[in-house]
């Protein structure tokens, strides 16, 4: 029986199970892969068609919000995949990629745009954990909303998420031992000064959001 979750606004699975996906998804595995770790002691799991939805639905929506880079930006892929796979910055990548995007012949043109949006992001990012990308794609939908609703609330989660980039490339930066520490300092001092910055709009959102909303009407005494 279906009913209302976290991450879809009808859904047959519950959250856990949602998040389950999410995070074999966030590990690189195919939704055949995920729908595997789903059984139950060897038993196939009755949710095949939901897995591979929720597999559409997480790259169309990461992309709704543009935490997938859109392949329309990329116009090797619009002209061919040999160009792809000469001007990709990855090349083995590129391949794969080039390689996917001919498999992949026969499925609507948005299927495939949001296909390669996640090829290109995960070429783009290769070096983000999968723990890290899993947590990014739960916060993200869990701010903008169900799923297999329209997203919302999207400028919020982009001050969190540049929040939160700029954060990583402060632990990248101190991290580091061959910058010179003048400089060093200088781009950690930038980097926390834009996150300053973040924190004010986002605040500046919040109380807009809120006071935007009206107040509930109270009942006669």
């Amino acid at each position: 029986m279906a009913k209302q979750g976290r991450y879809l606004a009808s859904q047959k699975l519950s959250d856990y199970q949602i998040e389950k996906i999410m995070r074999s998804f966030a590990e690189g595995m195919s939704a055949k892969e995920a729908l595997e770790k789903l059984s139950y002691r060897g038993k196939p799991s009755r949710a095949s068609g939901t897995v591979y939805n929720i597999y559409d639905l997480i790259r169309k929506r990461l992309l709704e919000i543009r935490f997938f880079p859109d392949p329309a930006d990329y116009a090797e892929w619009a002209n061919s995949s040999v160009e792809l796979r000469a001007n990709f910055p990855f090349s083995k990548t590129a391949q794969r990629i080039g390689d996917q995007s001919d498999r992949l012949r026969g499925a609507s043109d948005e299927s495939v745009r949001y296909h390669v949006a996640e090829m290109i992001f995960r070429a783009e990012n290769h070096e983000m954990t999968s723990d890290a990308l899993y947590h990014e794609i739960r916060t993200a939908l869990r701010m903008t909303g169900p799923l297999n609703r329209p997203p919302r609330d999207a400028d919020l989660w982009h001050e969190r998420h540049y929040i939160n980039v700029c954060q990583r490339q402060i632990v990248k930066l101190r991290a580091m031992r061959h910058v010179s520490r003048d400089s060093h300092r200088s781009l950690i001092a930038g980097y926390e000064v834009l996150i300053v910055e973040a924190r004010k709009r986002l605040r500046k959102r919040l109380r807009d959001r809120t006071s935007s909303i009206p107040p509930a009407s109270g009942g006669d005494d």
